[in-house]
């Protein structure tokens, strides 16, 4: 995980990328997490989920039962999830990693959502927590 790390005096937050492509998503990122706040504590650093999703999300309880269940208890400053590109040319298909209305897991993200451990922007504005 710090094959490329530049240094603590030029970095503040640390993180990793990891994306579902089998059944092993969950205990992989969990294994990753457990990595990546050993090194965040001794490092002094902030650790977050730089990168995740799963691609067309055919899941419709992905966001609970796989994303949520995988972060578990680990303190994360924030997961970014991939973005929504549309239509792609090349791969003749829609390539997007956030559910849109009526997408099959677009409910699930919605409990998602209102988890008391997700905080999502409107969220932080209510607390003000970048006053």
């Amino acid at each position: 995980m710090l094959e490329r790390y530049p240094g603590d005096d030029v970095v503040d937050v640390i993180s990793f990328d990891s994306y579902q492509y089998d059944g092993n998503y969950v205990q992989q990122v969990q294994q990753q997490l457990a990595l990546l706040d050993s090194i965040a504590t001794e490092k002094g650093k902030i650790p977050a989920f730089g990168e995740t999703g799963y691609e067309a999300i055919p899941d419709a309880l992905w966001w609970t039962r796989s994303l949520l269940t995988a972060i578990g208890s680990y303190k994360i400053a924030y997961v970014l999830l991939w973005r929504n590109h549309g239509y792609n040319e090349t791969m003749k298909r829609m390539h997007y990693y956030m559910p849109y209305p009526g997408q099959v897991s677009a409910d699930d993200f919605k409990t998602f959502y209102n988890n008391d451990k997700t905080l999502f922007e409107r969220d932080a504005a209510a607390i003000g927590l970048y006053k």
